[in-house]
This record gives structure tokens, sequence and C-alpha cells, in this order.
């Protein structure tokens, strides 16, 4: 909240350091937050910037599992390992994907926490209407990020 909070800019994009993206990760997600942002019609009203609360994250990507070495892709919505009644968390809670407009930072803030607070913060955009686009590939070997699992944490 801190580092935010310091930004200057009106979108916000969240990285881990032992994940991989592609070039054009950062204009895929920012091209899913600009039609809601810009929105001249809407009931959500702009922030600082002249940007609407939305956020966006990726809805699929690639997994490198750093125990047993294996490199594969991930949908949380067909994954037979994700039980159904945890698949939109899946889908909503991992920040190494999470792009948001600082409007929607301004109405709903991180948690105070160590575990889980990407999930507490997209569920809280969504229980006040904030739209949380999510960016699909155009196939999976175009993938935009490889998010690194740690099987161990």
């Amino acid at each position: 909240n801190f580092c935010i909070h310091l930004a200057r800019g009106g979108i916000i994009a969240h990285f881990d350091d032992d994940d991989l993206y592609a070039p054009e990760y950062l204009r895929r997600m920012s091209d899913a937050l600009s039609p809601v942002a810009l929105a001249r019609h809407s009931p959500l009203s702009p922030g600082a910037a002249g940007l609407r609360p939305v956020a966006a994250t990726l809805s699929e990507w690639h997994m490198m599992d750093i125990k047993d070495q294996a490199f594969g892709f991930f949908d949380p919505k067909t994954d037979p390992l994700v039980e159904d009644n945890m698949r939109e968390s899946f889908q909503h809670g991992y920040g190494f994907s999470f792009m948001y407009t600082k409007s929607a930072w301004d109405l709903v803030k991180f948690p105070d926490t160590e575990f889980s607070e990407d999930g507490d913060f997209t569920g809280r955009l969504q229980l006040k209407g904030i739209p949380i686009e999510l960016v699909k590939s155009k196939a999976t070997w175009d993938g935009l990020a490889a998010h690194t699992h740690h099987s161990d944490s």
C-alpha cells in the first residue's frame, strides 16, 4: 500500500521477481483496462488521473514448478486439480498478474496481511462493483507470463 500511495501514475502493475513476462505483457494488460477506465458513461467515477476504477488479471498462464523442474500451462477454469469451489478464487487471486487503476486502489486497499492479500483485494473490488477484466492468451503457446510455483510454500 505504501508504494502504491507514492506512485504517480494512474495505472499500477504488479510483478513477481521470479516470474517471466512476455514483451507485450504490459500492453495487452493495459489494453484490457482501457475500455472501462476511459468509458464516458459509467456509474464509476474517475480518479485523480481521470481513469475509472478497473482491474485486470490473467485468466490463464504458464507455470514453472521449481521442485519438479516442470513447465506447463495452467487454466484454473479447466484444470482437474482445482476444486470447483476454488476456480474463481484461483482465477482472480494471483497478484503476479495484477494491473489496476489507482482509482480502484483508492477505493479498496490491500489488507495488512502476509497471506492471501491478493484474493482479498480482488474479492473486495468485486463487492464494490469494480470490474475485473480477465486477460486470455491467444493460444497456449502465446503465454503472457510464466509464474514460478513453489510447492513448499
